[in-house]
């Protein structure tokens, strides 16, 4: 009887994870603004798209070029945003970042010129994709202690919930209120988020003294020195090819399997579906992470990425065909916010909180970087083949190599220019 009770024990407090009421209340408040700032961000920028076209009788490519310095933005200001976050907190970060994306969105409902437009996709690309991610990121993996992995899946996934409950929503209101007022509103969610992080978020992230995180070797040098170390330098190349990867198949999904004969609606709902288990992937994950360590679970995550990857291959099948689309939206979506749940995780292990969000910003860009080409990369390949089966299994590869490398990481850790920290293993 008191071996079942300490087995019941032991299951819960797996379950249900520590954390003090301060950090409780840290992770919901940064899973509600994941919620309402990534839930919208990661929807609204897309939806615009075709309203905005329409209004201003543009042709796609110009349209498109909306997205691109979005994009571009939030990649180029990512290394210096991780600088300045580790100088002056993430609160700060957090805070700008959101006032700096509800100004976007303003100037998006006020805009008239495409000038305007630029300037203000430009803002929201700054705010939301380097400030207020990166800093979320760099709080949970320094605040957390060994619930890190845990947190972060929480905040992760309530961003994934975000994104489906905003598809419906901001779709909803562009057909009944029109592209200004849904801009509008975007502005005033982002403000409605302040209070919260002003409230909630301490202003000062404590850096831990000793345990596994102990981050003494990393205070000792500077950012610039561990961009060059081997575990960097491999674990940055393992995400550019993952997502290089994942990448090159995520905007080709729906054309995939229009491709393989599958009607519109059910391709579409496929590809929801994938990113609504996502919320679901991110927290079994980070649970799991908890207990097996995130450099195993990011790379296990690689591998099963790369098998739902490669099942896209057989969704013309007429025997399998079904059963592998369906494998590849759940494998998809339990593992497509690996790339950014785990690195901060891993990184904060290995160097140390003191140029964390830095670190991250630099691999982040240098991430970006390679897999803004692999749309195009997938489209050549259709081209050149006639189809897209080159082109997934091209995929699964550089997955593939991104998940040996992150393996390869494990070894490389003793190469570290900052020894890693003592009672890790």
């Amino acid at each position: 009887m008191a071996d079942r009770s300490g087995h019941a024990a032991l299951t819960l407090r797996f379950a249900l994870p520590s954390l003090t009421r301060s950090d409780w209340l840290t992770v919901a408040t940064l899973s509600a603004a994941f919620f309402i700032v990534v839930g919208v961000c990661a929807v609204a920028i897309g939806l615009l798209m075709t309203p905005l076209m329409s209004e201003f009788h543009w042709q796609n490519s110009t349209t498109s070029s909306l997205a691109t310095v979005f994009s571009l933005a939030a990649l180029l200001a990512s290394p210096l945003a991780g600088l300045v976050i580790d100088k002056f907190g993430e609160r700060l970060a957090l805070v700008s970042g959101v006032a700096a994306t509800g100004a976007g969105f303003l100037g998006v409902g006020v805009s008239h010129a495409l000038s305007a437009f630029y300037a203000s996709f430009t803002l929201i690309g700054v705010g939301y994709g380097a400030a207020f991610f990166l800093a979320a990121q760099a709080l949970v993996a320094k605040r957390m202690g060994e619930q890190k992995n845990f947190a972060m899946g929480v905040v992760f996934g309530a961003g994934a919930v975000g994104a489906a409950f905003f598809s419906t929503a901001i779709a909803w209101s562009l057909a009944h209120f029109g592209w200004r007022l849904t801009a509008y509103s975007g502005a005033a969610l982002m403000i409605a988020t302040l209070p919260f992080l002003f409230g909630f978020i301490a202003k000062d992230t404590p850096l831990p003294t000793g345990g596994e995180d102990n981050a003494a070797p990393a205070q000792r040098t500077t950012p610039w020195k561990l961009v060059l170390t081997p575990f960097f330098l491999v674990m940055t190349l393992a995400t550019a090819f993952a997502s290089f990867g994942m990448g090159g198949i995520n905007f080709h999904v729906v054309p995939i399997l229009l491709n393989a004969g599958y009607k519109p609606e059910l391709a579409s709902a496929a590809f929801g579906s994938s990113w609504i288990l996502s919320g679901v992937g991110s927290l079994f994950a980070g649970t799991v992470a908890t207990k097996f360590g995130a450099g195993r679970v990011f790379a296990v995550s690689l591998l099963i990425g790369a098998v739902g990857t490669c099942l896209l291959m057989f969704v013309a099948n007429a025997n399998i065909g079904g059963v592998s689309l369906w494998l590849f939206v759940v494998f998809w979506g339990l593992t497509a916010n690996a790339l950014n749940q785990f690195v901060p995780v891993i990184f904060m292990e290995e160097f140390g909180p003191e140029h964390l969000a830095g670190l991250v910003g630099i691999q982040s860009a240098l991430m970006g970087l390679v897999s803004s080409f692999a749309p195009t990369a997938t489209g050549a390949l259709y081209d050149r083949f006639a189809g897209y089966q080159a082109a997934i299994i091209a995929s699964t590869i550089t997955t593939l190599l991104g998940c040996v490398l992150v393996f390869a990481c494990r070894s490389l850790a003793s190469l570290s220019a900052a020894p890693r920290p003592a009672g890790r293993a």
